[in-house]
């Protein structure tokens, strides 16, 4: 028996039993619900300690809203950020950093250019290797510029500014089973699933949850909304039906 994941999210009674139907075992992932933390001494202690950082990286808009919210919930100016260089990832977090009047030293548009931006700013990887960036996230992706600024002596401390759902415990038990090969299909119904799960697993590129996870997407513009987000290699019905989603899943699973 093959295992699909798909959104939590619409109408999915009908496919749920036609895939229970053809012998596939059908796992959703857990409903998106940002919030707070239950624990935010890290990002606390972070923000007081600002002094020694020398940027603030925020990689979405929920890392731009709740950093910023959290600050002055702990009656800092925003003003004392202006010390800080700002490395803004996405139009989205760009524009709530314009409106609270800050500047930004470099902005990109998604998480796999935010080390090249960097680099170029500063002048290359040996100036960066001198630095300390500040990473407000939900800490649930490694993202590759993380690991990209490690290898060139840059400390990057990733702290936890926010939830991504109210069941953090689902969460993880679906990462392994991500991460150890346990899930065998996802499939996305419409390009707003895509986002739902980016958006659930803290990142704009999914290959690093889903690379060992087969991707069937509903139809061509489902399959462009994932290349967004960096799924290139993305199965497609040669109909856009229900049956053909179930025809291409049964044709996967004789194939395993």
């Amino acid at each position: 028996m093959i295992s699909v994941l798909i959104s939590p999210a619409g109408d999915k009674r009908n496919l749920v039993a036609e895939l229970q139907r053809i012998d596939v075992k059908v796992i959703t992932w857990p409903e998106l619900e940002v919030g707070q933390p239950e624990n935010q001494a890290a990002l606390d202690e972070a923000i007081e300690n600002l002094f020694g950082y020398d940027w603030l990286l925020l990689k979405n808009a929920n890392a731009a809203r709740c950093f910023l919210e959290r600050f002055k919930e702990l009656n800092h100016s925003l003003h004392d950020l202006d010390d800080l260089r700002l490395c803004i990832i996405g139009g989205e977090s760009a524009e709530l950093v314009r409106d609270c009047q800050l500047h930004i030293d470099v902005e990109t548009g998604s998480c796999t250019g935010a080390f090249a931006a960097l680099e170029s700013y500063v002048g290359g990887g040996e100036a960066l290797s001198r630095l300390n960036l500040l990473f407000p996230s939900a800490n649930i992706t490694q993202e590759e510029f993380q690991n990209e600024l490690q290898v060139v002596g840059a400390r990057c401390d990733s702290v936890t500014a926010y939830r991504t759902t109210a069941d953090l415990r689902g969460l993880t038990q679906l990462n392994a089973l991500l991460v150890g090969g346990g899930i065998d299909l996802v499939l996305f119904r419409n390009c707003a699933e895509i986002e739902e799960l980016a958006h659930l697993f803290d990142t704009d590129n999914l290959k690093t949850i889903l690379r060992e996870t087969t991707v069937i997407c509903a139809d061509q513009a489902v399959r462009t909304a994932a290349i967004s987000f960096g799924l290139l290699d993305v199965l497609v019905p040669s109909e856009p039906t229900t049956d053909g989603v179930l025809r291409l899943i049964s044709t996967t699973n004789a194939a395993t």
